[in-house]
């Protein structure tokens, strides 16, 4: 079966089997049941347990043979003693994928891995595929799944960006993180042990799924590099995809054989492959979420000029020490073009300060001067800048929410006018998160800082360069809603 419509089972099934269902509060088989109560999913569901005729006022199943119809999904949380049955059983019903939620497999030892081999033998020589084991299994709002974070009630308003993580730690947090900051996802994936399906065979599907725009990744081991590189090199010719490896130090990779039976293999190695194959890698689990932030833009700069248009001299000056840091240049900009834009100053308010790159505005009037100034500063200036870094307190409680978002809504106007990413810093740090999301809506990625926002900028620049260097195979990027500006 094509892959695309093998993993369709998984993220669109249109029934569901729990084996495991339970009336008990805490246990897994209960916990699952309930999110898909709670979460309205619109498809079949069915409750299977040998020793209950009704669970939450759905009939139960002693087994999956006892189910009338098909099933196309099964999440397995009954003891590990009853998998090979339960396997076969699946087999024998023509499931299409089962969620192997229970530990105990190859993260637990020789008897565990050997067990897990013999799992995974039996279900692809029945034609069923496995995620998992050891695995929270998977968010889909599109479906109204939620199974990685079961107790807590997930916004289900659907999104572009897709990760997968070899951790159930990493893929809740990483999503969590990206929620609090405005971001909304397509798909986010544990695999678990991966006795089965692979993180890149999650990565591949993801660059083949028109909801998807944005690619993440957990990555602690592969089971065979070179196929890994050329798979996420293929990937990432179509969509940008970033990566943070976990088990970087001998400890770490030594954390990771206990958890998941992976080897880690050599972190430097790892790091030069994925570079070489077209992906970003982030350095932490914050540095993932702000990638993935960055790639919301619209635009990619084509080179590394940047234009600076601050509120603060001090602003300004930290902001380009964190610009350089990464690489990035701060041109001074061209004597008639600082003269146009002092004119236009001087024509809204008393005085005019530094406008040579960066422009600062010292404290606009908040009202349409304020805002006349940064709009017509970002035209005059578009020609001779790659990309913008905004640092202002017309997103900060200092203004008013109606004004920030008049200020981002003339903010994004230009931006499509001038074709150039334009990155935004709010004016106060401690309120970061609700205005955060703000510029979220508006696809204007936004960071608490300027060091953060240097390095997205740097990482969106990264890869621009990449695609241009390769462009004879990346030509369908711009489906990725990706526009190079210039």
């Amino acid at each position: 079966m094509p892959r695309q419509e093998m993993l369709s089972y998984l993220f669109s099934p249109s029934s569901v089997a729990i084996i495991g269902a339970s009336e008990a509060e805490g246990k897994v088989g209960n916990t699952f049941l309930k999110s898909f109560l709670e979460g309205d999913f619109d498809g079949k569901l069915y409750p299977v347990n040998p020793v209950l005729k009704e669970v939450m006022g759905l009939k139960c199943y002693p087994d999956i043979l006892s189910i009338p119809g098909e099933v196309e999904l099964v999440i397995i949380a009954s003891p590990i003693h009853t998998i090979l049955d339960v396997i076969n059983g699946c087999i024998e019903k023509g499931v299409k994928i089962v969620i192997m939620v229970g530990v105990g497999f190859g993260e637990s030892g020789v008897r565990g891995r050997t067990l897990e081999a013999e799992v995974v033998k039996i279900a692809r020589g029945g034609g069923l595929r496995i995620l998992g084991p050891n695995t929270m299994g998977l968010f889909c709002p599109q479906s109204r799944i939620n199974t990685l974070m079961p107790v807590l009630r997930l916004p289900f308003d659907a999104g572009h960006i897709s990760v997968v993580g070899q951790s159930g730690w990493v893929s809740e947090n990483s999503f969590l993180l990206g929620c609090e900051r405005g971001l909304r996802y397509s798909k986010v994936v544990d695999s678990g042990n991966e006795g089965d399906l692979t993180a890149i065979d999650f990565i591949e599907y993801f660059a083949e799924d028109p909801d998807t725009k944005i690619i993440g990744a957990y990555i602690e081991g592969v089971k065979d590099g070179q196929d890994f590189i050329k798979r996420l090199r293929e990937a990432g010719a179509k969509k940008p995809v970033i990566i943070c490896k976990g088990g970087k130090t001998e400890a770490g990779a030594r954390v990771i054989a206990s958890h998941t039976g992976s080897l880690a293999g050599n972190f430097a190695v790892f790091s030069t492959a994925i570079k070489q194959a077209g992906a970003i890698r982030a350095d932490g689990l914050e540095e993932l979420v702000d990638s993935l932030v960055a790639f919301t833009s619209p635009f990619l700069p084509k080179g590394n000029r940047v234009g600076l248009i601050v509120e603060s001299g001090g602003g300004g000056t930290f902001a380009i020490d964190m610009c350089q840091a990464q690489g990035l240049e701060v041109p001074e900009l061209p004597e008639d073009v600082s003269e146009k834009i002092k004119e236009l100053f001087l024509r809204l308010v008393p005085s005019v300060s530094a406008i040579h790159n960066p422009v600062d505005l010292v404290f606009p009037p908040f009202d349409g001067r304020g805002i006349q100034m940064f709009t017509e500063s970002l035209k005059f200036m578009s020609e001779f800048v790659d990309v913008f870094l905004l640092l202002t307190y017309h997103v900060s409680s200092f203004a008013s929410e109606e004004v920030s978002n008049r200020f981002l809504d003339e903010i994004e106007k230009v931006r499509e006018e001038i074709r150039k990413p334009i990155v935004l810093v709010p004016g106060y740090i401690t309120d970061c998160p609700a205005r955060l999301v703000q510029c979220a809506h508006k696809n204007i990625p936004s960071f608490p800082t300027p060091e953060r926002a240097a390095k997205a900028i740097s990482t969106l620049l990264q890869f621009s360069l990449a695609r241009d260097n390769t462009a004879g195979t990346i030509g369908c990027m711009m489906s990725c809603n990706h526009r190079t500006s210039g």
